[in-house]
């Protein structure tokens, strides 16, 4: 069949072959694809949102009884033989208003890959980490505990500000103190002699009884 005009039917069309079609495909009130799989090869997916309601959804429901399709993919984007391309497999921008480039509402994120950060994390939640890496300055505003043991500092540790400790120091080795040492509540030596080496003990005693 050869026509050179427009084709109109207040009906259902269908083919049961494959069919070609070399122009523009205008499905002004929708696009199902039902018992097979949209294939487009070299040309890419655009999507024009007007409007406040406009919405793309992906939607995947899995049969009960079927466990052969339980692991499958909703949506699989895969990228290979890009050489130094600088181009990225999936790109998302938000601009304007409070809501996210990219949210997952409910379900886990797994990243197989290295994350790049360039902004700020904020996390609400707890999170836990095998092995953190910090190479700049750390802002830490709460308590650092640790709910299963005590916090381990396996390194030298380097103090430039005040520190204050509410409970009990113990120091197993030797300890030096290059600055003056105010024992105001009275100073205990116990198990061990205190020795004084380069320097005279003085004692300024006020009152009768001292």
């Amino acid at each position: 069949i050869s026509d050179s005009g427009n084709i109109s039917t207040n009906g259902n069309l269908t083919i049961d072959g494959t069919s070609t079609l070399t122009g523009n495909v205008d499905a002004n009130t929708g696009l199902d694809v039902t018992g097979g799989a949209l294939t487009i090869t070299g040309q890419n997916i655009s999507a024009t949102l007007n409007g406040v309601a406009n919405t793309i959804n992906f939607d995947k429901t899995l049969p009960l009884n079927t466990s052969a399709t339980s692991n499958a993919t909703s949506i699989n984007l895969s990228e290979s033989g890009s050489g130094t391309s600088a181009y990225n497999t999936l790109q998302l921008s938000r601009t304007g208003g409070t809501g996210y480039a990219l949210n997952v509402s409910s379900g886990n994120t797994n990243l197989a890959g290295n994350l790049s950060v360039g902004g700020t994390i904020n996390i609400s939640g707890a999170t836990t980490l095998s092995s953190l890496i910090v190479t700049g300055a750390s802002d830490l505003r709460g308590n650092i505990s640790n709910s299963t043991g005590d916090v381990a500092i396996n390194d030298n540790l380097g103090i430039t500000g005040n520190t204050g400790i509410t409970g009990t120091l113990a120091v197993s080795g030797a300890s030096t103190l290059t600055g003056n040492v105010d024992a105001n509540t009275g100073l205990d030596v116990t198990g061990g002699a205190l020795t004084v080496t380069g320097q005279n003990i003085s004692a300024t005693l006020n009152g009768v009884a001292n």
